[in-house]
């Protein structure tokens, strides 16, 4: 998929594998930020586009495309800014995720 000028959002999630009694992520965490980051997107004209890395025996696999370039991932979520040529600007992982500065700031 083509990601120029856009965020991406990388989270532990497949939408239609969700807990069946919870109706939640496999990911803590991405549950947690899910709301939070779609709040700071909202406020900006970039286009978020949420991309799955699969369930938790996948994410957790060391050979999973999304832990190798292009991607480069080493925990989730994880927000990419792409510029036009589809070149990596800025990256935000979870624990910067957290913090309501950094992610205000990396949303500007």
């Amino acid at each position: 998929m083509d990601y120029t000028g856009c965020i991406v959002y990388y989270h532990g999630e497949l939408m239609c594998v969700r807990d069946s009694q919870t109706k939640q992520s496999w990911c803590p965490d991405c549950v947690e930020l899910e709301e939070r980051v779609c709040q700071a997107a909202s406020k900006r004209p970039a286009k978020l586009v949420q991309v799955s890395v699969g369930d938790r025996p996948t994410w957790k696999d060391p050979e999973c495309s999304y832990r190798k370039a292009p991607f480069n991932l080493t925990e989730i979520p994880t927000l990419v800014q792409y510029d036009t040529e589809g070149h990596e600007v800025k990256r935000l992982v979870c624990d910067d995720i957290k913090n309501e500065s950094k992610l205000q700031q990396f949303f500007e």
